[in-house]
């Protein structure tokens, strides 16, 4: 059984870490946003201005920090309220499901108990008796 994720551990994780915080809510959601998309985003940054020089480093780098500021790091603290939302509604309906397979086991289990206990007991004081007699005498056809 799946255990629930809690909704403010991944807020202030992914709040405090960003990317490396969404690891807590999907694993693969902390890949995208830690690798795929910095290297994106390099890459984008790098088309714009193909010069080398001394600025355009400075520029790569305060572009990638407003990047990660302003746009990725509030997508990783979206991503992981949704992503633990979703998680835990599977882990809800599992549990909802285990339960009503059990009780469903446990009714018949009750109910072969019972029934059987029941017609043993009658066995044992009619020994020369069959199952049709067991019926005929409860009055079931």
């Amino acid at each position: 059984m799946y255990n629930k994720k809690n909704l403010v551990a991944a807020i202030l994780l992914t709040l405090l870490l960003g990317p490396f915080g969404l690891y807590y809510a999907t694993v693969i959601g902390g890949i995208i946003m830690t690798i795929i998309v910095p290297a994106i985003s390099f890459l984008v940054l790098r088309m714009n201005n193909p010069a080398e020089e001394i600025s355009y480093v400075l520029g790569l780098t305060a572009g990638a920090l407003f990047l990660y500021s302003i746009v990725i790091w509030p997508a990783c603290i979206i991503w992981a309220v949704i992503s633990v939302t979703i998680h835990n509604k599977k882990v809800t309906r599992k549990e909802y499901q285990y339960l009503e397979t059990l009780a469903k086991i446990n009714n018949i289990e009750h109910y072969q108990n019972n029934g059987n206990a029941e017609m043993l007991e009658w066995f044992k004081e009619n020994p020369n008796k069959g199952m049709n007699d067991y019926y005929a005498s409860k009055g079931k056809k």
